[in-house]
């Protein structure tokens, strides 16, 4: 399965892979030193300029071999006019592009051995197409974008093993499309909250991340949104507030089960999709029929909000302040995974948490046959 998604994300890329006839590569430091020799104090290049590795992909996976190390001669370059790759570069950081301001074609930065940030491009703030980091073995983060980049059409974050978060994502400026994808220790994505509105967002295949409220600005998606393969992911809260989508694709997520976000009720509800695709998630997000249950009330959002646990975060005792008017049915109590661990058959006025662990939990109200979900904090 994961060999079919970098296949689809292997076509994505290299549709902007196709080298210009004025495209030099550099493969190895010699060849990079006798370059800047001949071109000294070197400002501005024009046309495909690669340094690494060859572009061939096993898998999305760069190959072949180079040994440069040290980019100190392009230490003036301020601006690529076309593409510029750096495939599996050997040095600790890019500070040695600390002068390079703008890449007008798409800037690739993949393989890389050694860097754990992008520490050095404090000045770039310009991105004609893509900006890909990928397959970077120790990159813990994309830090290191001071100046704010505005990228044109596609950022691309992929296949990072050890990167655990997002953070830098808030120096990028990008209205195009998202993809966040393979990158298996990733549990923080807090650094794209403030996203409003893209043309297309991919979340897939990234194991640990488990909920999306960073997404509670987002508010259109002018494509496709899909979010697949993300083992622990339990819930689309975070996703109130989207207003126009064209493509949905939801599936494959096993501990998916929370599915009925405002924003996605109301979009299926409105029927205008061109597409829809909600399958093989848990239970309660396991077809579009199973989120319709909920969709189909438009009282559930109005009375969501009357709906309020206190105290919350809590270690003890709760009770849920409610409207008189309404009565709670039976209460479940589901873990981060999704998981009913507590059935309350009925409710007199509080509930007893004391025996949970400290985390993050949902709280499953049957409140005159509509179902309602809140979110628990246990500290």
């Amino acid at each position: 399965m994961k060999k079919i998604y970098q296949i689809t994300l292997l076509i994505f890329i290299t549709c902007f892979l196709s080298v210009g006839v004025k495209a030099l590569h550099i493969k190895t430091q010699a060849e990079l030193d006798a370059f800047v020799l001949a071109n000294p104090n070197l400002a501005e290049y024009s046309g495909d300029l690669i340094i690494g590795a060859n572009l061939t992909y096993e898998w999305g996976i760069p190959t072949g071999n180079t040994d440069i190390d040290n980019l100190s001669g392009l230490k003036d370059l301020k601006k690529v006019n076309g593409d510029f790759y750096l495939i599996k570069f050997k040095g600790n950081d890019l500070t040695e592009l600390s002068a390079l301001k703008e890449v007008t074609g798409s800037f690739i930065i993949s393989g890389a051995p050694m860097l754990k940030n992008l520490s050095g491009l404090n000045k770039l703030n310009s991105v004609g197409i893509q900006f890909i980091v990928s397959h970077n073995v120790l990159m813990e983060d994309i830090s290191g974008l001071v100046s704010g980049v505005n990228v044109a059409e596609t950022v691309v974050i992929d296949s990072n093993e050890t990167m655990l978060t997002l953070n830098g994502y808030e120096n990028i400026t990008c209205q195009g499309t998202l993809m966040f994808c393979f990158n298996p220790s990733m549990t923080d994505i807090s650094a794209i909250q403030g996203v409003s509105e893209v043309k297309g967002l991919g979340i897939f295949n990234n194991d640990e991340i488990e909920e999306l409220s960073v997404l509670s600005e987002l508010t259109t998606v002018t494509e496709k949104l899909s979010i697949n393969d993300n083992p622990k992911l339990f819930t689309l809260d975070g996703l109130e507030n989207l207003e126009s989508v064209t493509r949905l694709e939801i599936y494959n997520n096993p501990s998916l089960y929370d599915c009925d976000a405002k924003g996605i009720c109301k979009r299926l509800k409105e029927g205008n999709l061109i597409n829809v695709l909600i399958v093989n998630n848990k239970e309660g997000c396991n077809s579009t029929t199973e989120v319709n249950c909920v969709v189909g009330n438009e009282n559930v959002g109005e009375l969501e909000r009357l709906i309020s646990i206190s105290p919350n975060p809590a270690s003890g005792n709760i009770r849920l302040d409610i409207p008189q008017v309404f009565k709670i049915q039976n209460i479940n109590i589901l873990n981060s995974v999704g998981k009913v661990i507590q059935v309350f058959e009925e409710y007199n006025g509080v509930i007893d948490v004391s025996s949970l662990a400290a985390g993050m939990y949902y709280m499953r109200l049957n409140v005159d046959n509509q179902m309602v979900t809140k979110k628990l904090i246990i500290e």
